[in-house]
């Protein structure tokens, strides 16, 4: 399990800027470990998670749908919370484009990656239970896995964790 609050510890966020969002914190944590690569702990995870093809043959997010798609949709929510999104984005990424090589001392990872990354963050994040606070919440190895394992009637108020590599099917 990943922990976006944890992530607020990172030196790539010790700049004094307000936090990211939980989903970016997150996201930005997979780029870290992506940049590790197979020296990562994470690596045989991240290495099954999707990317942007996957995300784009399955229509979503809409950050990934072209201007086209976009002036078809009739829902102005969506088209708000899209823009909300993007201006999250382009925040954090001009953040990560300054704060990256200071911390990370590699290349900056494309503004792409990070939306990819975010991304799956969005679809693999939940509350540790329902009294979290948004920013304390985590990555799943296998969201129906979870799904099916924990989230039984009643079971909300109860904390819960997934251990990864351990017992992947279990909570």
């Amino acid at each position: 399990l990943v922990n976006s609050r944890d992530m607020l510890m990172h030196p790539l966020f010790q700049d004094g800027e307000s936090a990211p969002g939980h989903q970016i914190l997150l996201g930005s944590w997979l780029l870290i470990e992506q940049y590790k690569g197979d020296q990562s702990a994470h690596y045989p995870y991240i290495d099954l998670l999707p990317g942007k093809g996957d995300f784009e043959a399955q229509g979503g997010p809409l950050e990934f749908w072209s201007e086209e798609e976009l002036s078809m949709l009739e829902c102005p929510v969506a088209l708000e919370l899209l823009r909300y999104r993007q201006n999250l984005l382009e925040n954090a990424y001009l953040r990560l484009q300054q704060q990256w090589p200071k911390v990370l001392h590699g290349p900056v990872p494309s503004r792409e990656s990070l939306t990819v990354a975010v991304a799956v963050a969005y679809s693999r994040c939940f509350r540790r239970s329902q009294r979290d606070e948004p920013l304390n919440m985590v990555f799943v190895s296998n969201q129906m896995e979870f799904i099916k394992n924990c989230a039984k009637p009643g079971a909300g108020d109860q904390e819960t964790s997934v251990h990864v590599y351990s017992e992947p099917s279990r909570c």
